[in-house]
């Protein structure tokens, strides 16, 4: 090693002068090392230990794969939540429809995760679905919603509030966790994009406005942009 390249490899390794004079006055002791012998390396008489794989062998079978186990505390329909209905072969409304999604479900089936969101509801039988027709707008949803509302009242349903989310079963369980369990959560629209689910939720609020069955407070249209599509308007009635 030319004492150049010895002198830059010094001065990157310690911090000082006086660091570096003493290493290069120290001696350096040279001791030879000699491995143990290991037994299971020995060399065979006649041939090499060594043994290569044989690359044009045929792979070894896999070892197989455990089947799954269910958990007494699955929730019910949990497994057809996992796989949407095309999964299934369904590609059409009609399959839809066949494969058990009510016919206005089935309607906006093409939404990804819509078909799990109905199914992950099930079990609970306060929820109801009646989404808006396929061909609607917003207009003709908000009325859609309104009528909805009208036959719940002639039923003796005495209050209400209005609301979105994306999340249908877990908006449920937080009603039931802040006491506010609803008599019927019912889910109306269902669009791509938060600010439309938003913005007619603000307009159902506002058109009662003052009406004290409404138990909406705030203006609506809150949590904006948070989630991911689908995004659902929600009726509950009390």
């Amino acid at each position: 090693m030319s004492s150049e390249l010895q002198r830059r490899l010094f001065s990157a390794l310690f911090d000082s002068d006086e660091e570096i004079a003493h290493v290069q006055a120290a001696p350096v002791i040279v001791q030879p090392v000699v491995a143990a012998p290991s037994p299971e390396r020995a060399m065979p008489p006649g041939g090499s230990s060594l043994q290569m794989p044989d690359l044009l062998a045929p792979p070894a079978a896999l070892p197989a794969v455990p089947a799954p186990v269910t958990s007494e505390l699955a929730v019910p329909g949990a497994e057809a939540a996992s796989e949407p209905a095309a999964a299934h072969g369904a590609t059409t409304v009609v399959e839809m429809i066949a494969a058990g999604l009510p016919t206005d479900v089935a309607a906006w089936s093409h939404f990804t995760g819509l078909a799990s969101h109905y199914q992950s509801t099930l079990p609970v039988s306060n929820i109801r679905w009646s989404l808006q027709a396929r061909d609607s707008d917003v207009d003709a949803a908000f009325w859609h919603c309104i009528e909805v509302l009208d036959r719940c009242l002639t039923r003796g349903y005495r209050r209400w509030k209005w609301g979105h989310t994306h999340l249908p079963y877990r908006r449920w369980i937080r009603f039931v966790r802040d006491l506010q369990r609803p008599r019927r959560l019912i889910f109306l629209f269902v669009t791509e994009y938060s600010d439309v689910s938003a913005s007619l939720e603000t307009r159902l609020v506002s058109h009662f406005r003052g009406d004290s069955r409404q138990l909406n407070f705030r203006e609506g249209g809150g949590l904006c942009h948070i989630g991911h599509s689908p995004f659902f308007v929600y009726l509950a009635v009390h």
